[in-house]
């Protein structure tokens, strides 16, 4: 009978330690509770967040197919990758402690380009996309010439200004842009070339014969509203720079 006692409290203390352990499991490293979910859909899993991004490039030529592009970050962490398609999407993973970056994309038949991104949101979502626009290098000044009426100076940039909304989606027309540096021309896709300080129907307004330099870049939407974004920004010659700011 004490046999069977003994058995008895063996087999209950067995089952009060595995319940105190699962219970242990269920918890965070302080044991205070359980470990919350990640539902950030940009994660990449182990510290790190995916920008998703895509590349449109400017010809008066024939077609020129996107792929086998090189996007990289220049200085942090050094990621790079390639164009996945002729369509030119590619998939960069970015620490996901890292606030901003300097991404730029190279081939040796296109003209450089940057983006400066601000990853406390722009992040792998569909709404986010970020979307290089280089030239085909030896068609740039005929370009030029043929849309604006005046060649591309080699010693100055291109400035390529984005708005999104929180609300209202990615393409956000009519948000203002201030910028501190000299340029030749702005340029928005719906209106005539000329002193235009709006986002098109696009959410982009393009700044042409930049002179080089950093500037501070402020965007507001109609309502007066300041936007967010990365500050301040460079303008560097011969390179088209991107930079995207989220507005209400």
């Amino acid at each position: 009978m004490l046999a069977i006692l003994v058995l008895m409290l063996r087999v209950l203390l067995s089952m009060l330690l595995l319940a105190l352990g699962l219970a242990i499991c269920a918890c965070g490293p302080g044991g205070d509770g359980p470990v919350p979910g990640d539902d950030d859909d940009s994660s990449g899993g182990d510290g790190f967040i995916t920008v998703h991004g895509g590349v449109e490039i400017i010809t008066v030529g024939e077609y020129r197919p996107a792929g086998d592009i090189r996007i990289y970050e220049d200085g942090g962490s050094g990621a790079e990758t390639y164009t996945e398609t002729e369509e030119g999407d590619w998939y960069l993973q970015l620490p996901a402690d890292q606030q901003q970056a300097m991404v730029r994309g190279a081939r040796d038949d296109l003209t450089e380009v940057s983006f400066f991104l601000d990853l406390r949101w722009q992040r792998d979502r569909v709404d986010h996309l970020v979307l290089f626009n280089p030239f085909v290098a030896d068609e740039r000044d005929a370009f030029f010439v043929e849309e604006f009426g005046f060649p591309f100076d080699p010693q100055r940039g291109l400035l390529h200004v984005g708005a999104v909304s929180r609300t209202q989606g990615t393409e956000f027309a009519g948000a203002t842009v201030e910028m501190g540096l000299d340029y030749e021309a702005s340029f928005a896709v719906d209106d005539e070339l000329g002193p235009a300080t709006t986002t098109d129907t696009q959410g982009i307004l393009a700044f042409l014969n930049v002179e080089v330099g950093e500037t501070e870049i402020i965007v507001r939407d109609p309502q007066g509203q300041l936007c967010v974004g990365v500050n301040p920004v460079p303008v560097e010659a011969g390179i088209t720079s991107h930079v995207v700011y989220e507005c209400p």
